[in-house]
C-alpha cells in the first residue's frame, strides 16, 4: 500500500505543480472578452486556443488519468473497510492511515480533475461563442 500512496502522491504533486505554474494563464483565458465585431476576434481567438490546447486540456487529461489509475484501489479499500465495519460492533477494526491517505490523495486528484474540467468547459464556451 505504501507504494500506491507514493505513486499517487507523486503524480498528484506533478499535476498540482503544473496547475500552479499555469494558473495565471488559465485565469487569463477565462477573462478573455468576446469582441463585438468578428473582425476583432482573431487575436482573442488565437489566445484562447493557445490556453486551451497548451494548458487547460493537457492539465485536465493528466489530472483525469491520475484519478482513473487509482480508482480501482480506492474501490477495494472502501469495500474492505465497509465489510470490516459491517462485521464488527461499530468499532474501527484494522485502521490503516496509509489506506486513508490514499483515499485522501485520490479525492484531491478527483477534485482537481473536476475543477480543471470546469475551467476547460468555460474556455470552450468562450471559444464557441467567439466562432459564432
Amino acid at each position: 500500500m505504501g507504494d500506491i500512496l507514493s505513486a499517487a502522491s507523486l503524480l498528484l504533486t506533478i499535476v498540482t505543480v503544473l496547475y500552479a505554474l499555469w494558473y495565471p494563464e488559465l485565469i487569463e483565458g477565462l477573462k478573455i472578452k468576446i469582441p463585438a465585431h468578428k473582425e476583432d476576434r482573431p487575436g482573442p481567438l488565437s489566445k484562447i486556443n493557445k490556453v486551451i490546447y497548451s494548458r487547460a486540456l493537457p492539465l485536465f487529461i493528466s489530472s483525469v488519468l491520475v484519478s482513473v489509475v487509482f480508482i480501482p484501489d480506492i474501490i477495494n479499500i472502501l469495500k474492505d473497510a465497509y465489510e470490516a465495519w459491517a462485521q464488527s460492533d461499530g468499532d474501527i477494526p484494522n485502521y490503516s492511515s496509509v489506506k486513508s491517505a490514499i483515499c485522501i490523495v485520490v479525492a484531491f486528484s478527483i477534485f482537481m480533475s473536476l475543477h480543471v474540467g470546469f475551467m476547460l468547459v468555460k474556455m470552450l464556451n468562450i471559444k464557441r461563442n467567439m466562432n459564432k
